[in-house]
């Protein structure tokens, strides 16, 4: 017995928008399929039935969701958060083989910040870079040093 042949891709019959099925929509959103059904299920993703399985979705709606999603992670900052962190301020000096230069500074210095700032001397400086000195101040006079010496090949 044949299988009935389905189109390979479907259309809202009144705006003419495309839609998406539960495989389609998922790879849009990133997710699972069985997430997107959990969506639908708690009534947070807007749906189309086409048949007694087939759930089908418009761009718009998917993009709606996505939105509120990434709006909603990002939140407002409590009040107060960030000033209750004390403010570190960093110098960073460069070793290129024996000649050392001195980088730049940074007003607001996150330790989270260390990595960007090795990556971005390495697009800068290449190969010349044997290592880096970050000396980093604190609030109230503490001091650290980050130092970071290139492999040796």
């Amino acid at each position: 017995m044949k299988k009935s042949r389905t189109p390979d891709e479907l259309y809202d019959a009144v705006s003419g928008a495309r839609l998406y099925t539960v495989r389609e929509a998922a790879k849009l959103l990133g997710y699972h399929p069985f997430s997107v059904y959990r969506l639908v299920f708690l009534g947070k993703l807007r749906h189309r039935r086409l048949g007694p399985k087939t759930l089908l979705f418009s761009r718009e709606d998917l993009v709606r969701y996505q939105d509120g999603v990434t709006r909603a992670k990002r939140g407002k900052p409590m009040p107060g958060a960030e000033s209750a962190l004390p403010a570190l301020t960093a110098q960073v000096a460069v070793d290129l083989g024996g000649e050392e230069a001195r980088e730049g500074g940074w007003r607001q210095f996150r330790w989270e910040s260390i990595p960007l700032i090795r990556a971005r001397l390495d697009s800068q400086y290449g190969r010349r870079l044997k290592g880096l000195r970050i000396s980093v101040r604190g609030r109230e006079g503490e001091a650290w040093k980050v130092v970071y010496s290139a492999p040796k090949l």
